[in-house]
């Protein structure tokens, strides 16, 4: 984050190098939940410590450790990646709390799960490096490999959706099946969210 020493305070550059904490706990939560274990537990501790960690956060920022013109912004972006540990965590809830009664369609299901997760450990680790980046060009090429990542899961979430429509379910597996691919779709677009609020703010320090 060299090139933003020019732009930022100590205390500053301190606050957006702790929000890659918040990054590294969702890449823990979201390897929890690629083991497909209907214990969650693990995945809890990880959200609640990932609330702490944006308490502290923002308590930073709204205690005058940043800039007025930024703050605003900062909270919507420490918003945005707690958003992403509790995307995991909600949809990790709701895989635990439900079966489907048909196999064919837990295995669907499960498919989905596979692919969303290896896309979501992908944006997040181009997310990680993105705040770590001391390169502006660097940032914005990795915000878009996000965004690409991002569609691609839209791919696979709509998918699920027609399956869903598609089949003669009773009403808890056709709920089951479209919560899981919403809540997996969260993930991917709080992941996005949070590389474009991270661009907004770089692209307003340098401008």
């Amino acid at each position: 984050m060299s090139f933003l020493k020019d732009f930022l305070q100590g205390g500053e550059e301190g606050i957006f190098r702790m929000c890659n904490r918040i990054v590294e706990l969702a890449i823990k939560a979201n390897a929890e939940a690629a083991k497909l274990d209907k214990d969650i537990t693990k995945i809890h501790e990880i959200e609640e410590n990932s609330d702490k960690v944006v308490f502290e956060i923002a308590n930073l920022i709204t205690s005058g450790g940043i800039a007025p013109n930024l703050i605003d912004d900062m909270l919507a972006l420490i918003d945005k990646e707690d958003g992403i540990v509790d995307a995991i965590y909600n949809f990790s809830r709701e895989y635990a709390r439900y079966s489907l009664k048909d196999a064919k369609a837990e295995a669907k299901v499960k498919e989905a799960i596979v692919k969303m997760n290896a896309f979501a450990d992908k944006a997040l680790q181009l997310l990680h490096k993105m705040q770590s980046s001391d390169s502006i060009i660097e940032v914005k090429k990795l915000r878009s490999e996000i965004e690409l990542i991002e569609e691609q899961g839209d791919e696979v979430k709509d998918a699920l959706f027609d399956y869903a429509y598609a089949q003669e379910k009773d009403f808890k597996d056709f709920y089951h099946t479209f919560e899981i691919a919403h809540l997996l779709d969260d993930v991917l677009d709080n992941c996005e969210d949070s590389a474009d609020m991270y661009l907004t703010i770089l692209s307003s320090l340098i401008s």
